[in-house]
């Protein structure tokens, strides 16, 4: 599921055909120290991988744009 997601926010074929983002992590309560630190091991992986720095960045900034779907809307404590 993740591949698929991750190949269509960076343009390639779309075949991604799970539930929508903040359907699926509602009540995990996830706030925005968890998403930062997935950023941060996402960064690291791709660098120790040796993935390109545009694409790399690219990457990172397109899942920036999904914190919102993702944070627990109920959480009190979004810092």
């Amino acid at each position: 599921m993740q591949v698929d997601f991750v190949t269509g926010i960076l343009g390639g074929p779309s075949t991604y055909r799970g539930r929508p983002l903040s359907k699926i992590h509602n009540g995990m309560n996830i706030r925005t120290p968890h998403f930062m630190r997935r950023q941060q091991l996402l960064r690291e992986s791709m660098e120790e991988l040796g993935l390109d720095g545009a694409l790399a960045t690219s990457w990172l900034e397109l899942e920036a744009k999904l914190m919102p779907l993702v944070l627990d809307a109920d959480s009190s404590c979004r810092h």
